[in-house]
């Protein structure tokens, strides 16, 4: 398995984090598929996050054995940079987006699904305390893409467990709920 980090900076309660698996062969040209198709993505999302909140991928690939969850290695890639666009006034820090990715895949009794967190929006994505519909359909064509990049294969991991062994899952679909959500560790 393939693990892309993005780090995002900005001038209060950062850095940020945001992680994404990826269920390609761990080999160089997959590494440097994957940083690029998560640059895509943060690149299609960066119109509504605020201008002041810049954003990185970090500078190599780990590679990551599903079963252990332990690190095997890392490939060098050159990092993938982006800043966002809107000037308009930065939302509280715990006010974010959210892309809920499906699987359709069971492991453990349960469906494996995953969550991206878009930290840094501004009033312009807000409509009375809901993301503006123009939002929403900004974040679902960048979720689109992002499952649908020829090169990259998306996938949801499900950590080890005392007795359970780690699991991964390919990303079938993912859309964004139309509420601001909160990732508890982003509330400071």
């Amino acid at each position: 398995m393939l693990r892309v980090k993005v780090t995002f900076t900005a001038p209060q309660g950062s850095p940020w984090r945001a992680t994404h698996n990826f269920s390609d062969t761990a080999d160089q040209t997959n590494a440097n598929e994957v940083n690029a198709a998560v640059g895509v993505f943060w690149s299609a999302v960066d119109l509504l996050i605020s201008n002041v909140v810049t954003w990185t991928t970090e500078a190599a690939v780990e590679n990551i054995d599903v079963v252990t969850g332990q690190i095997q290695g890392l490939f060098p890639v050159t990092p993938v940079t982006g800043t966002g666009a809107s000037s308009t006034e930065a939302l509280p820090q715990s006010s974010q987006g959210l892309i809920r990715w499906r699987t359709g895949q069971y492991g453990n009794g349960r469906e494996a699904r995953g969550r991206t967190f878009i930290p840094g929006l501004t009033e312009s994505t807000n409509n009375a305390g809901l993301l503006l519909a123009s939002s929403v359909t900004v974040f679902d064509a960048a979720a689109t893409a992002f499952i649908a990049d020829a090169n990259s294969v998306l996938a949801v991991y499900q950590r080890p467990r005392p007795g359970v062994d780690g699991a991964l899952f390919d990303i079938t679909g993912g859309t964004t709920w139309n509420k601001f959500a909160v990732l508890r560790s982003r509330r400071d």
